[in-house]
């Protein structure tokens, strides 16, 4: 896990260079960048704004990336798969998006109001320079219906690497299942549309501490994006 970790802010070092319009250094993670800012149909196009999809989802940024694979959980090693960088400029909360460039396909979840995250072709499709992706649509945008928490006010959560301690500090018990979902997360800057999620079953008595191993969690490299506790 710790693994993840360095290659997520490899990355990250990766898309600053980038950014700057550096040329020099390497590392075993790498991202190569072409902004897109510009509310049309085709992500070839450039112009003074990001790509509009709906509900404040707008592209920033479309490129390659090489890397940690982060979208089925596998965290298998990849060349040159095609990437979008996607910011939630509205006020909204994205539970779930579809996006669509031409015949490559993206799923996002899980990004709150001035959040951005970075999301990985779901077929692997490389990246190529001047190639014409064509149309885009952002497609199946949910949103929360009500404004996630960490429910702070029930659970207090220590995160580490393989596993999450849960403390009942409501002062009551609770019976139903605790559900965390969490991010890759380095920087400012989620990496992968997934969300992953751990159930805690069985309920807990209050004060009580339980602990759940994680196999995606590393303390430094994943955040809890939201909890739920059921009644």
């Amino acid at each position: 896990m710790r693994n993840i970790t360095t290659l997520l802010l490899c990355i990250l070092l990766c898309l600053s260079l980038a950014a700057c319009g550096s040329t020099n250094g390497s590392s075993s993670s790498t991202v190569s960048s072409t902004p897109v800012s510009t509310p049309s149909s085709s992500i070839e196009e450039q112009g003074p704004q990001g790509i509009p999809l709906g509900h404040g989802l707008e592209i920033v940024e479309f490129g390659g990336y090489t890397g940690i694979y982060m979208e089925d959980g596998s965290d298998e090693l990849v060349e040159n798969v095609l990437r979008l960088t996607v910011t939630n400029t509205g006020d909204e909360y994205i539970q779930y998006a579809e996006i669509t460039v031409g015949d490559a396909f993206f799923t996002l979840s899980t990004l709150m109001p001035g959040e951005t995250c970075v999301v990985l072709e779901q077929n692997r499709m490389p990246y190529e320079d001047n190639a014409v992706y064509g149309a885009i649509s952002g497609q199946n945008i949910a949103l929360f219906q009500q404004e996630p928490t960490l429910c702070e006010d029930k659970l207090s959560i220590q995160t580490l690497d393989g596993c999450l301690n849960i403390t009942n500090i409501s002062g009551s018990d609770i019976a139903g299942d605790v559900v965390i979902y969490y991010k890759n997360y380095a920087g400012d800057l989620y990496y992968g549309g997934i969300t992953y999620r751990v159930r805690l079953t069985g309920g807990m008595k209050a004060n009580e501490i339980k602990q759940i191993m994680v196999n995606h969690f590393d303390a430094e490299g994943s955040k809890v994006v939201f909890v739920t506790v059921g009644e």
